[in-house]
């Protein structure tokens, strides 16, 4: 199957079964695109539209539960940030991708990040879209109003947050597309094309078990213990990497992430996109493969 931004296929990894579209130069650099919550692999057809010519392949799977990438061993199973970044490596070997590079939106954001502390020799560069990594110099109010934003979490570590979603996953996931982007204009046919990739029926339980995790409410996966560990140290990223946050994003508030360069011992930089939201790769396409292009540059 194909369409036009490559070919959907699909790879069986030792904890999964990975759909993902396969696109570009199949000689070129390898770049994977993970896509966030809630989203999938389409998340990224403009960007990659706009890279069209250049020398590289665009690998982008869909994150485990949603579309068709599905947990295979039960002891494997959640959303913990260590599976998802393992998920990574699993899938870059599995591909067998020496180095490559990394762009992630939201939860790939996390992942990518996961995936380079857990193996930074193997990354070339990293773009994060979002979601920052480790804790900036927020004052106590901005803060206070980071929590506010992410009231979706918490609610959904009470049983009637649970129902709520488990009973309108689409309405769920459309209300946080139009809150967290005011000013982007989706339209319904790109609403619902993604909407089709939370039918997995792992979807609900990766999402709930993400967040509970997060929080420290519900524990993880033992396969992933060593990584987790990791992770949860919160090392200083080794690669090159650029940030980017939109000025209006109401998920992620901007100045949470002021203050993160500490976190990295490469060159970073910190981008702001004027008048996006928290998708800025689907609001403004261009930007973001402008950046991928910089990011290239520093390679």
């Amino acid at each position: 199957m194909r369409d036009g931004y490559g070919a959907a296929k699909s790879l069986r990894l030792r904890n999964l079964d990975i759909s993902y579209l396969d696109g570009g130069d199949p000689k070129g650099m390898p770049v994977v695109l993970l896509h966030g919550f809630p989203d999938d692999a389409h998340s990224w057809d403009g960007v990659v539209k706009r890279l069209g010519s250049e020398p590289l392949r665009f690998l982008r799977p869909w994150q485990r539960g949603f579309g068709a990438s599905r947990v295979t061993k039960r002891s494997a199973r959640g959303g913990q940030a260590a599976a998802l970044a393992q998920d990574v490596l699993d899938f870059a070997d599995g591909l067998k991708l020496d180095r490559f590079v990394l762009v992630g939106h939201d939860w790939g954001s996390r992942a990518a990040h996961g995936a380079a502390v857990l193996a930074p020799k193997r990354l070339l560069g990293l773009l994060a879209l979002a979601t920052s990594y480790g804790q900036g110099t927020a004052s106590p109010e901005q803060k206070l109003r980071q929590e506010e934003a992410f009231w979706y979490q918490w609610f959904f570590q009470t049983p009637h947050g649970q129902i709520v979603f488990q009973q309108d996953v689409n309405g769920f996931c459309r209300y946080l597309w139009s809150s967290w982007s005011p000013q982007w204009q989706f339209t319904r046919e790109e609403y619902e094309a993604t909407a089709r990739s939370f039918d997995n029926p792992q979807f609900v339980d990766t999402v709930l078990h993400y967040y509970a995790y997060r929080w420290k409410n519900a524990r993880g996966s033992p396969l992933y213990a060593r990584q987790q560990k990791v992770i949860d140290r919160v090392p200083r990223v080794r690669v090159p990497t650029i940030f980017a946050y939109g000025t209006d994003d109401r998920c992620n508030l901007p100045e949470l992430s002021i203050g993160n360069e500490r976190f990295y011992a490469g060159s970073y930089r910190r981008v702001e996109t004027p008048r996006a939201g928290h998708f800025i790769q689907r609001e403004f396409p261009e930007r973001v493969a402008d950046l991928i292009r910089e990011l290239l540059a520093l390679i």
